[in-house]
């Protein structure tokens, strides 16, 4: 497995400062966030201007692996799930020419009531993310044709907030657009509830024997909880047995990115110490 870090991390002005800082923290590989330190979202983007960026990242030994182009493709807005179409093809045009092999993106948490409802506002709920979960489909397979054409995976993050917070759902999804120009990403924390805390293996090991042929990448953050809820902060500062986690990651084959996320520089390097011990313990 290779590690490597958003390029929102680093306090840089472009991506040749941040390619620097990467690399001087001991990475090789970044996922360029859509605003931070260039901004890809607001200033349209440009051949001249994606090469410019890879540029950066590379001049500094530091490849870019994915971009972030996290919008909701799911929402019940029409006007702004038409606009999000637009800008994801835009994104996905250009991934090749920012070096990005993925182009990753997610239906987000919208309206979703905490804590969980029960009785009818459950099932309103329930029904109202099966509805979301099919607008997913279609939007995807709209996208898929975009992506297959320009030669780059378009990569959907499960997660339990969203209305693809299931392996069943994930399953459906990729079975569903059967492309190998989409696929999945794996992010523990993601799935993670305060019921599966105690039985980790477990519950990775589902999960991964049953998306690990369709996972292209995965994030490494952490998982904790309150009695407000849960977050997931830098890894190894929450509740997650990253040694188990990666554990079952070589055991069904991964050996692809990780991607640090949910951190800032200030934690970057104890972080980083955590998962390479994790990872050593878990290969013994």
């Amino acid at each position: 497995m290779r590690f490597g870090v958003f390029s929102y991390v680093p306090a840089a002005r472009d991506a040749a400062e941040a390619g620097s800082i990467i690399r001087g923290w001991g990475f090789d590989l970044v996922k360029i966030h859509r605003q931070r330190p260039d901004d890809c979202l607001d200033t349209p983007l440009t051949a001249e201007r994606c090469r410019a960026i890879r540029r950066g990242y590379e001049s500094n030994g530091v490849e870019v692996v994915a971009f972030a182009a996290y919008r909701d493709l799911a929402t019940r807005d029409a006007e702004r799930r038409a606009e999000t179409r637009r800008q994801m093809r835009e994104w996905l045009r250009w991934a090749p020419e920012l070096g990005a092999r993925y182009v990753c993106s997610e239906a987000s948490i919208e309206g979703r009531m905490t804590p969980p409802p029960t009785g009818a506002a459950s099932d309103a709920l329930d029904e109202a993310d099966e509805d979301r979960f099919v607008t997913l489909v279609d939007e995807v397979g709209f996208l898929e044709p975009c992506a297959r054409e320009a030669g780059v995976v378009l990569a959907l993050e499960p997660s339990a907030s969203t209305p693809l917070d299931s392996v069943e759902r994930a399953l459906s999804l990729v079975r569903t657009i059967d492309s190998p120009s989409v696929r999945l990403i794996f992010d523990p924390a993601n799935l993670m509830t305060a019921d599966h805390l105690a039985w980790q293996r477990e519950h990775v090991g589902r999960v991964l024997d049953a998306l690990s042929p369709y996972v292209v990448l995965a994030h490494a953050k952490d998982f904790a909880y309150t009695v407000d809820g849960h977050y997931t902060p830098a890894a190894g500062t929450g509740l997650l047995d990253w040694t188990t986690i990666f554990g079952e990651m070589l055991r069904v084959g991964y050996d692809g990115p990780v991607i640090l996320e949910h951190l800032t520089a200030e934690q970057v390097s104890a972080s980083r110490a955590h998962l390479d011990d994790c990872l050593m313990r878990a290969r013994k």
